[in-house]
């Protein structure tokens, strides 16, 4: 299947919009939330390096690949093992969905 950089970097894109931690920064039950503002902040973090990536399909698998190694790290997380775990994690689950071609469906 031949890659389409526009199709692949507008669905990064839109992923990465479903996303926004920052709405857990101003309500009163925030501690609470930490969790859920490091799952949403390390999902924007990775959509957007896709995005950036998604210029072809190994430049994307290249970056992938990294991330799912190594993870990423955000000061702004609470729990920067969990944030980096999450990173990993679904690097690797996308990683898998554009080896097999089924990242669109």
């Amino acid at each position: 299947m031949l890659w389409n950089r526009e199709k692949a970097v507008d669905y990064f894109m839109s992923q990465y919009a479903r996303y926004d931690p920052e709405k857990y920064t101003f309500r009163p039950n925030r501690l609470e939330l930490t969790g859920s503002y490091d799952a949403e902040l390390a999902l924007q973090k990775l959509y957007m390096e896709c995005a950036s990536a998604a210029g072809d399909k190994t430049s994307l698998l290249t970056k992938l690949e990294q991330l799912a190694r190594f993870g990423a790290e955000d000061a702004r997380a609470y729990n920067c093992a969990e944030y980096k775990s999450i990173i990993k994690l679904e690097a690797s689950e996308i990683k898998k969905k554009v080896e097999n071609d089924s990242l669109f469906h």
